[in-house]
C-alpha cells in the first residue's frame, strides 16, 4: 500500500500505479482504501487486546514516512503522539547489524539467538539520552522517504566495518567472531525501546502497552520491556510483522465504513485453514503409508510415550497458525529432558547446532519453571528459566539460561494442552519442546499433503496428523481389537494369497496396510510380518516394486509427462514419484526417458549402417 503514498512520476494517479490498466484491461477495480502503515499495525494490536486504554509502540523498518510510532488507543480511536521519520529506523538498525555478518536481514531472529553467546562490551552508534540518535561518519537528513532507507543500512553496515570487530562483513557461516558485535547491538536496541517505552508511559499516564511492528517479534527485547514493569499489563500482536498489518487495515476499514469497534482479547492464533479426519484420511491413503486410526485418549497416550521414549513427532492439529510462529497446531515436538533432542532437531531443520529451541508449557506450570510477569500465550516474551529447574529441561534453555516459553491453556488447545500434562503427569516436566512443522528456508506446513511428504522425508520418528498415528517404529501398533472368528474363518496361507492377488492388480491405486488387512480381517502387523515370510518382501515393498516397474513401462511407451504419469501410479505428487524412481534406478523419470530415447536413437543408427 505504500504507492499509495509515492507521488506518481509519470502522471498517473495512485490507484493507476497499484493497477496498472495493461494488466487489468477488462476488470472492475474495487474501491481501494489506503490505510497508514503504522496505523494498521497499531489497530491490530489494540482492537486484539482487550484492553479500553492503551499506550501504543509500533517499531519496524518503516511505514510510508515512519519508522517510529507513539500512539494512544482509547474507545475505537488511536491517535498518534509521537513520530520518527525515515530513514532512521530501529528495524534498519537491527537489519544491517544481522546483514554485517553475512546473514541476510530476514535472519534477525537467528542474530538474536546469536547474542546470547556474547557480551555487549562494544559501543554501539545507537545512543539514548534525552533522545534516540546514531552517532555515524556520514548522516542522511530526515526525509521521511522509505526510499532512503537502504541507502541508510549502507551506511551503518559500513560503519560497523570500520569499527567493529571483525573489521569486515562475515559469510553467515562463521558467526563466532561476532558473538560481541550481536549482544551489543541487541543491548543497543534494547535500551532504545526501554527509552521508547518510558516516554510513552510520560506521555499517556496509561498502565496498558500493546506492540507491533517487525521489531516486536524480538522476544529477548520484549522480556526486557515485560520485566521492567514501566507498565503493569502487556500485549504483543503475535503476527507484529507486516502480515498482522491486514489484520489492523481491516480493523480500520471496518471503522470507516461505520463499525462500532470494541476492544477484545486475542487468545490465540489459530486462524489458518483445518482439514477434517476425512482429508487427512485420503491424503495417507493417497501416499500408500501405514496409519492407526486413535480415541482422544489413545492419541493423547500414544504421543506422551513417543515423548517418553525420545522420539521427534510431528504434530498437524486443527487450524493452522497465524504468524511467524508455531504454536501446537503446525509443530515438531520432543522431549525437553535430554540435550539430544535439540541436536537431532537441529539436524532435521538443517540448523546449525548452537542454535535455541522454545518450550511449550502448561499454563498451570508455567511459573513452577519459569521467571515472567507477562506468559505469553504466543512464544513471543523471553523469560528467565528458573535455576534449579534448568538442568530438568536442558533442550530449551539458551546459553544464557532464557526460554522463549508458550504458555498452553486447556480451553484455548485442550489436545495439545493434554499431551503436555499426560507427560507432564509421568516425568514431572509438563513442558514439550515445540518447534515450527517445516524444515530451514521452507514455509510451515499448511495441509496434510506437506506434513506426509515431511514425515517420509526427515528423521521424524512419528507423525500425529488429526486422529491418526503414523510412525516408522518397526512392528509398531496400538493394541489391535482382534476380528470376530468368523472373520478369521478363512486359513492364512489362501488370504494372503488374496492380498497377493489383490496387491498385482490394484498396485496402481492408492493403498494402504490398512486397507489391505480390512480386506482379510487382519492385524496390519501381523498381515506386513508374514505376508514378507511368505513372498519374501512386505506388502508395501511389493506395491512399490511394482509401481516403479510399471513407470519405466510407461515413461518409454507414454507420451504424457512426468506428473501425469505419477498420478497414474496412484502418487500424490511428482516430485514424489521422482525421489523414489531416483532411488531404485539412480537417475531421475525424466533422464530415463531421455537414455530410453538415446538408445532407441542408437539402436536406428546402427541398423542404418548395416
Amino acid at each position: 500500500m505504500r504507492a499509495l503514498y509515492d507521488e506518481p512520476r509519470d502522471g498517473r494517479d495512485a490507484v493507476e500505479t497499484l493497477f496498472p490498466a495493461d494488466r487489468f484491461p477488462d476488470q472492475a477495480i474495487p474501491p481501494v482504501l489506503p490505510i497508514d502503515h503504522h496505523i494498521a499495525h497499531a489497530a491490530s494490536a489494540y482492537y486484539a487486546s482487550g484492553f479500553e486504554d492503551a499506550a501504543v509502540l509500533v517499531v519496524d523498518g518503516g511505514g510510508e514516512t515512519a519508522s517510529t510510532t507513539l500512539a494512544r488507543a482509547q474507545g475505537n480511536r488511536i491517535d498518534v503522539l509521537e513520530q520518527i521519520k525515515l530513514p532512521f529506523s530501529l528495524g534498519g538498525y537491527y537489519a544491517a547489524a544481522t546483514r554485517y555478518t553475512g546473514m541476510k536481514a530476514r535472519h534477525a531472529g537467528k542474530f538474536m539467538g546469536l547474542a546470547a553467546y556474547g557480551r555487549a562490551d562494544q559501543e554501539m552508534p545507537l545512543r539514548v539520552s534525552d533522545e534516540l540518535r546514531l552517532e555515524l561518519d556520514g548522516c542522511l537528513p530526515e526525509s521521511g522517504s522509505f526510499a532512503d532507507l537502504g541507502a541508510f543500512r549502507d551506511l551503518l553496515e559500513s560503519h560497523f566495518e570500520r569499527h567493529h570487530f571483525p573489521y569486515r562483513r562475515g559469510d553467515g557461516v562463521d558467526l563466532y567472531p561476532y558473538v560481541g558485535f550481536a549482544a551489543s547491538v541487541q543491548h543497543s536496541l534494547e535500551q532504545a525501546l526501554l527509552h521508547l517505552v518510558r516516554q510513552l508511559r510520560r506521555l499517556t499516564d496509561a498502565t496498558n502497552l500493546v506492540i507491533a511492528g517487525g521489531v516486536g517479534l524480538n522476544c529477548t527485547a520484549n522480556g526486557v520491556i515485560a520485566d521492567s514493569g514501566i507498565f503493569e499489563h502487556l500485549f504483543i500482536q503475535p503476527a507484529s510483522h507486516d502480515a498482522g498489518v491486514a489484520i489492523g487495515a481491516a480493523f480500520e476499514a471496518a471503522k470507516c465504513k461505520g463499525e462500532a469497534l470494541v476492544s477484545s482479547r486475542m487468545d490465540d492464533a489459530y486462524l489458518g485453514p483445518s482439514y477434517s479426519d476425512e482429508q487427512i484420511h485420503a491424503a495417507i491413503v493417497q501416499r500408500g503409508l501405514s496409519y492407526t486410526r486413535c480415541s482422544e485418549e489413545e492419541l493423547i497416550h500414544q504421543t506422551a510415550d513417543f515423548l517418553q521414549q525420545g522420539k521427534l513427532i510431528g504434530w498437524f492439529q486443527g487450524r493452522a497458525e497465524f504468524g511467524p510462529r508455531a504454536l501446537g497446531a503446525r509443530s515438531i515436538i520432543g522431549n525437553p529432558m535430554d540435550r539430544e533432542t535439540l541436536v537431532r532437531l537441529n539436524r532435521l531443520k538443517r540448523r546449525e547446532m548452537w542454535r535455541p529451541f522454545a518450550p511449550s508449557v502448561i499454563e498451570e506450570a508455567f511459573d513452577a519453571f519459569f521467571e515472567s510477569a507477562h506468559p505469553s500465550p504466543f512464544m513471543i516474551v523471553a523469560a528467565k528459566v528458573l535455576r534449579d529447574k534448568q538442568k530438568e529441561v536442558p533442550a530449551v534453555v539458551h546459553v544464557d539460561g532464557s526460554a522463549r516459553p508458550q504458555a498452553v491453556r486447556r480451553s484455548v488447545n485442550p489436545r495439545y494442552w493434554g499431551v503436555i500434562d499426560e507427560f507432564g503427569r509421568r516425568t514431572g516436566i509438563p513442558i514439550v519442546v515445540n518447534t515450527s512443522f517445516n524444515l530451514d528456508h521452507e514455509p510451515i506446513v499448511l495441509r496434510p499433503e506437506e506434513a506426509l511428504a515431511n514425515y517420509e522425508t526427515t528423521e521424524l520418528d512419528a507423525l500425529v496428523i488429526g486422529s491418526y498415528v503414523l510412525s516408522k517404529q518397526e512392528g509398531f501398533h496400538i493394541p489391535y481389537k482382534e476380528s470376530p472368528p468368523a472373520a478369521r474363518s478363512t486359513p492364512l496361507d489362501k488370504r494372503l494369497i488374496t492380498v497377493h492377488r489383490y496387491i498385482r492388480s490394484h498396485f496402481q491405486q492408492s493403498l494402504s496396510l490398512q486397507q489391505l488387512s480390512d480386506l482379510i480381517a487382519c492385524n496390519p502387523i501381523y498381515l506386513s510380518n508374514t505376508y514378507s515370510k511368505v513372498f519374501r518382501v512386505s506388502p508395501m515393498k511389493h506395491i512399490q516394486n511394482l509401481r516403479m516397474e510399471k513407470a519405466k513401462e510407461l515413461l518409454v511407451a507414454d507420451e504424457r509427462n512426468i506428473r501425469e504419469i505419477a498420478q497414474s501410479l496412484g502418487y500424490f505428487s511428482a516430485s514424489h514419484f521422482s525421489e523414489l524412481f531416483k532411488k531404485y534406478y539412480q537417475m531421475t523419470p525424466s533422464q530415463y526417458r531421455i537414455s530410453q530415447a538415446m538408445q532407441k536413437l542408437g539402436a536406428a543408427d546402427n541398423n542404418e549402417s548395416m
